[in-house]
């Protein structure tokens, strides 16, 4: 298993509008298993306006690595009479490095 903490090329933060389109695109490819299988995730078939919208609403992180976008993860609070319960939301790592550790 890779150790990200060791890897230097590697950056975390908020992604900015410039990245929807691979947010998206990272998002469908991460969960195209789920798509093929008939499951209703969101994530599946993220667009770009549905990632820009997000951006506005969320914190959307992503994970950078040389620059290139190769992860994301969607956080995001909600509160209601029963406390501030915080979620999180379309966490997925390019399918070539998935199960190394990034997410």
């Amino acid at each position: 298993m890779l150790d990200p903490f060791d890897d230097t090329d590697l950056a975390i933060g908020r992604a900015r509008p410039a990245d929807a389109a691979r947010v998206a695109e990272l998002l469908r490819a991460a969960y195209a298993a789920h798509a093929a299988a008939g499951l209703n995730f969101s994530a599946a078939t993220a667009t770009d306006d549905e990632v820009r919208e997000h951006l506005k609403r969320r914190e959307v992180y992503v994970l950078r690595r040389s620059g290139r976008v190769i992860g994301t993860v969607t956080l995001r609070t909600k509160e209601d009479e029963g406390g501030v319960a915080a979620y999180i939301n379309g966490l997925a790592v390019e399918p070539g490095l998935q199960r190394t550790g990034l997410g």
